[in-house]
């Protein structure tokens, strides 16, 4: 799966779980920490922590790519880091 794939199956996996206003930024020109970065807004905190545990699952189980969860709800803010 090369790069433009794996941001469409992220975005893809967002929108079946109901995360709104998602938005994909190509850092590869600015950044030498990450590719791309997508952003998402859920309903709740519950909603966004169940949707990225789902999403990392899915990585892995469906994919093959292992991943790393950063921050909480609580902190306003989680990281899913693919490395």
């Amino acid at each position: 799966m090369n790069k433009e794939e794996l941001k469409d199956y992220i975005i893809s996996q967002l929108e079946e779980m109901k995360i709104e206003d998602i938005i994909s930024i190509d850092t590869s020109k600015i950044s030498s920490i990450a590719d791309q970065v997508i952003i998402g807004n859920g309903r709740s905190g519950k909603h966004i922590e169940s949707s990225i545990e789902t999403l990392k699952i899915n990585l892995k189980n469906e994919q093959g790519i292992e991943s790393t969860v950063n921050g909480t709800a609580n902190d306003g803010w989680i990281i899913l880091d693919l490395g």
